[in-house]
Parts: C-alpha cells; structure tokens; sequence
C-alpha cells in the first residue's frame, strides 16, 4: 500500500526504466536524474530519423523529460520536469520557478504552469491554479 501511495510503480513486463544524468551515465537508486524508457509500450521512434534522435539515446531509451528516480527495489518516484522552459519572445522562462512563487500565495493550494502557444509571443505563460479548501 505504501508504494501504491508514493511511487508510479514498477515496469510492467516488457518494460525498462534507467534513471540517467543528461549524458546517459546511469545513477544509482534513490538519486534522481532523467527518466529513460524501453520496451514494448513505447514507441520505436519517428518517420523523420532527426527527430528519433533527439529524444532516444544510443540504447533504444526514449528521454521522457521528466525526473525521478528508482527505488532500491525497483519502484519510480516521479519528482520533477526537465523539459519545463517556456519560450516567450526568446527568453526562457522557468515553470517551476513561477510554481514555487505561486505556491507561497496564501490563496493557492496547488499550482501548475505550462506554456500555451501564441502567434506574437511563441508561447505564453498559463498558470492552472487550485484554491484551497472552502476558499471563495
């Protein structure tokens, strides 16, 4: 139940998880770093090789963007995004830094912010946000 409760789970058969720097070299259980995926249920790449490229290393892993790390007994801990830059008008914008903002609001339970494409901007920022409890 407590895994249930704190991780993804383990990978299904059929399925790989390694847990990387940017580079690929792997790290050990409970350090975070790239969540990398292999197996049946992902997909084997794109018509256009480029693009295969960028997102599978050397190994067959598709870099998912997101962080985490595993278990020593094998379950995944999901903690983070490193895909998560907002490109608006050429500067780079962090989600999580406007997250940890907006959390410190007393009128705000929970918080996500994504980038929402715009003609003149490239993308803008677009914060969901949760009130808490019997908030009005």
């Amino acid at each position: 139940p407590e895994h249930l409760a704190t991780t993804e789970g383990r990978p299904p058969a059929g399925m790989s998880i390694r847990i990387t720097t940017p580079d690929g070299s792997p790290l050990p259980p409970n350090t975070d770093g790239e969540v990398r995926l292999r197996g049946e249920a992902v997909c084997q790449g794109y018509l256009n090789p480029d693009q295969s490229a960028e997102v599978f290393d050397a190994d067959g892993y598709l870099i998912t963007g997101d962080l985490g790390h595993l278990t020593p007994d094998g379950y995944l801990v999901l903690t983070g995004r490193s895909k998560d830059v907002i490109i608006r008008k050429g500067e780079n914008i962090s989600a999580k830094e406007i997250e940890d903002l907006l959390h410190r609001l007393p009128g705000i339970a929970d918080v996500a912010v994504i980038g929402l494409p715009d003609r003149t901007r490239g993308e803008r920022v677009c914060a969901v946000v949760e009130q808490p409890p019997g908030a009005a």
